[in-house]
């Protein structure tokens, strides 16, 4: 098979698709033998979450990784927490087989720094090796046995390696070999490991390895840690539901004062990015108000013990965040995600007429009122979002031909269309109402809502608040006829922002849009 015959069969194969790229060990060949899989990324318009698919052509396999190129963003973030991080990888190192307006030419662009920045898993690894390196050292100047002195002097060529190819380049397993990143970003250190390491064999002896790992401690540089740091717990429950959780867990929690100080918000786990989150529930806390992660942890063990039902629960830490904690975009999301998380509670607890689904179309609507969209745009916008949620993972894997996803994504609309018929007069009164920033509930929810309203006028009026996202280029914004790039950007981010922090699932999240673009158009003709 060669490269126009791959082309024209992932044409056909998947129409809805903007382009595609060749990776791995076929890379950059026209004529592909039969030895090994020729392995391709596909970004798609019609799929909703990361999946493979095998063709074959002749006697050659294909391997196709399909991306859904709307939710790109999300799905380089996703895997920049993988310790692998292949599909950034293959993004940024393949060659384009075929492209629609150069779209991919400018995602690879920029997810390419993404392969070489220090994530939060990296910096943690290199704390642990210093750690691990100068606890090390202490033993260098004791008597030890032939095979001690061998497997420490092992330890310490590994251990000082790692941490300097982590200085250099933030290294980790998608990089170069670590052996050739050494060499070309710092020679002077390999000579003088192999000096090193000469010494031992000839000397028998590790002492002045204790003088050098002295002397290397000195250099050692250390990460930012004057900024806010933000850890979240992916927390699996026995029998969880949203309600248990708002009713029963979280007050438990917050009734810990140690908690209750540190305590920023709650969401539904997304388990569809499956390298951060696998669990029910994902709880936020600010690690530097006085308490520790360990501490933390320790506080939440306690909690759970109070609780008949959840006290076997399961935790994950997802991730460490640092942001600034003054002024920026960052900071702002903070306090939107506490809000939003507030009104969810105060709902959850209330158990007010009002539901999070029309709290969700409520708040959509008023931010496409805020920022000044017209109905055209917002439609465009709307399935540009819904397309991420609008399929889930099995369906894709259990459709036997990859075109008939785009026909089941028709049935469910089409099934959708009956329940907004259904719905309508009270749906669009909801966004009639909240175009003007309102909303008919208790006071209480009322209170919770204002503050989120309140909060997006600040995101969005915020001159310094700049939405550009380093993976999601303009072209992909062009390509669904969309020209307001400011306000197309702040729409998508703080869309998904509301959607997911009112903890709707994947397929309601979905709903919720298409219901709000038909909305949109009968409030426009009516």
């Amino acid at each position: 098979m060669n490269k126009e015959e791959l082309i024209k069969l992932l044409r056909s194969t998947f129409p809805q698709a903007i382009g595609a790229m060749l990776t791995g060990s076929q890379f950059n060949k026209t004529h592909f033998n039969t030895i090994s899989d020729v392995d391709v990324v596909v970004f798609d318009r019609t799929t909703s979450d990361v999946h493979t698919r095998g063709l074959r052509f002749q006697q050659n396999k294909i391997d196709c990784t399909i991306v859904p190129v709307f939710d790109i963003e999300n799905v380089v973030l996703n895997e920049f927490y993988d310790p692998k991080g292949i599909i950034i990888y293959m993004i940024s190192s393949g060659e384009i087989l075929y492209d629609t307006n150069t779209i991919i030419e400018d995602i690879a662009s920029a997810v390419l720094p993404l392969k070489n920045k220090i994530s939060e898993r990296v910096k943690t690894n290199y704390h642990q090796s210093v750690e691990q390196l100068l606890k090390m050292s202490k033993y260098f100047e004791r008597e030890l046995s032939e095979s001690e002195r061998i497997l420490l002097a092992c330890d310490f060529i590994y251990c000082i390696t790692k941490i300097e190819a982590i200085r250099c380049n933030g290294w980790d397993f998608t990089s170069l070999h670590k052996a050739r990143l050494l060499n070309e970003h710092n020679s002077a250190f390999v000579t003088d490991i192999l000096q090193l390491h000469r010494m031992v064999v000839e000397t028998k002896d590790l002492r002045f390895l204790h003088s050098y790992v002295k002397q290397y401690q000195n250099k050692l540089g250390h990460f930012d840690d004057t900024l806010q740091q933000i850890i979240t717990f992916d927390i699996a429950i026995p029998d969880f539901s949203l309600q248990y959780f708002h009713k029963d867990i979280l007050p438990v929690i917050l009734s810990n004062s140690s908690l209750y100080k540190c305590y920023l918000y709650s969401f539904i786990s997304p388990r569809k990015y499956h390298r951060l989150y696998r669990h029910d529930i994902a709880i936020s806390f600010a690690a530097d108000k006085g308490m520790a992660i360990i501490d933390i942890i320790h506080e939440l063990l306690e909690c759970f013990k109070l609780l008949e039902n959840a006290n076997s629960f399961q935790y994950e830490i997802v991730h460490q965040l640092r942001e600034n904690t003054l002024g920026s975009l960052e900071n702002q999301l903070l306090n939107l995600r506490i809000h939003l998380s507030a009104l969810v509670k105060v709902i959850m607890q209330q158990q007010t007429n009002t539901n999070t689904f029309e709290t969700a179309l409520a708040l959509c609507t008023y931010l496409q009122h805020l920022l000044g969209l017209d109905m055209e745009t917002l439609c465009f916008l709307n399935t540009f979002l819904m397309q991420r949620w609008l399929l889930t993972h099995t369906e894709q894997k259990n459709a036997k031909e990859h075109h008939l996803l785009n026909t089941l994504g028709k049935e469910k609309q089409q099934k959708w269309d009956l329940q907004y018929n259904n719905t309508k007069n009270h749906l669009t009164a909801i966004m009639r109402t909240s175009i003007a920033g309102g909303i008919s509930v208790t006071p209480e929810v009322n209170i919770c809502y204002q503050q989120v309203i309140d909060n997006l006028k600040i995101i969005f009026f915020d001159n310094e608040a700049d939405f550009i996202t380093s993976y999601f280029p303009d072209s992909l914004l062009h390509s669904i006829q969309v020209s307001e790039m400011r306000e197309s950007r702040a729409y998508l981010l703080l869309a998904e922002e509301i959607l997911q922090l009112l903890n709707l699932n994947d397929s309601v999240k979905a709903q919720c849009l298409y219901f709000m673009s038909k909305g949109t158009v009968e409030l426009f003709f009516s």
